[in-house]
Formats: C-alpha cells, structure tokens, sequence
C-alpha cells in the first residue's frame, strides 16, 4: 500500500510543483520517462521487501522456507506490477489529495477480499472474481504455499503466470503515457489564438 501510494503520487507532485512541464519538453523518449521514473521506486521497493523478509526471519522468527528464488520472482513481479499500475493512476489522477483518499479507502476492501485474512472459498463468488484482478490476491496465495508449505514453481506456476499477465496490462497501461501534442490546423482560420471558429449561440 506505502509503494503504490509512493508511485501513484509522483507526476501529481510534479504537476503541483510545476516541473512536470521540464519532462514534457525534454529530449527524452516516453518510454525512458516511464522507465525513469519507475525505476527507483522498483529498486527501493524491492530493498523493502528483502529487508522485511530478513527482519520477519531473524526478529521475529517467522516461518519462511522454500526456495529463495521463487520468493524473489514473487516479490519482482509484485513490485513492478504494483509500480507500473500506480504510474498509469499517477498519469490520470487529477491531484495528490484525491489519490491519498481513494487509495487508502480501497485498500482495506481489496486486502479482506484477497484471501489473506481468510479462506477464498468463504467468499462469495463475484466478489473473489474482483479480488483476482488485483495483484496482492496472486502474491498472498503464491508466498503462503512457498513461505509456510514449501511447495515449488510446479504448484504456484498458476500465480507466477497470473501475476505476469497482470504485469504485461500495467506495463501496457503505463505506456499510453505519450509526450506527443495536438499541433495546431494553420491552414484554418485562427480567432482569439486557437484555430476554432467560435461556437454559435
């Protein structure tokens, strides 16, 4: 939740502060935009998440078992799906305010319906239907049957492919970021500086 709300609040604080302009008119391509802002979120995120698998471990002396790669392919295609989809919501949302309300207020709903505080089979149908289109539902399900069963990629490969699906349609969403501009129609008649006539009353 602290991740995607980190991401989704970036180009909103650029907007705010007025630099988001000095992206629009740089040299760069879009897609080095998008790589450069995602980035550092996906490293920290990443270090976070290790961090917290370390501390969990050797503070707390939870049980985590199973193959170190496998929760490490867990936590990169968590992370960058997490990070692609906020800056897709960062790039419509109209202000930060309105991103911090509406992100904790569906957070809470989407985090009880992901399976995580009980059985998916206790839950209705259509809603578990919603829960699996959010990320957290597949991460939850894949890191308890490799953290606490210790099964391989044989039993979660569901998750893992489930999880890169998802990961395609946000990167694909985050790239409908585009630098390009409406130039302007010289050959028509230009009122008040626009090239539109006036609209008739």
């Amino acid at each position: 939740q602290l991740g995607l709300l980190g991401v989704t609040l970036t180009i909103p604080r650029e907007k705010e502060g007025n630099t988001w302009i000095h992206y629009l008119a740089s040299p760069l391509q879009h897609w080095q935009i998008v790589f450069g802002k995602c980035l550092p979120y996906i490293i920290v995120l990443l270090f976070n998440y290790a961090l917290l698998l370390w501390f969990s471990h050797s503070f707390i002396h939870a049980k985590i078992e199973g193959s170190i790669a496998l929760i490490l392919l867990l936590g990169l295609l968590y992370t960058m799906a997490i990070v692609f989809m906020g800056f897709f919501i960062s790039l419509h949302a109209p202000n930060s305010l309105q991103i911090s309300r509406y992100l904790i207020l569906l957070s809470i709903p989407l985090f009880m319906i992901s399976g995580y505080t009980w059985p998916a089979y206790r839950i209705p149908i259509g809603i578990t239907g919603i829960a699996r289109l959010s990320p957290f539902t597949w991460m939850a399900e894949a890191f308890r049957e490799v953290t606490l069963k210790n099964l391989g990629f044989y039993d979660i490969w569901p998750n893992v492919l489930a999880m890169s699906l998802l990961l395609i349609i946000c990167l694909a969403l985050a790239f409908t970021f585009r630098k390009d501009r409406k130039l302007l129609d010289y050959d028509r008649v230009k009122v008040n500086n626009t090239s539109e006539y006036p609209r008739r009353v």
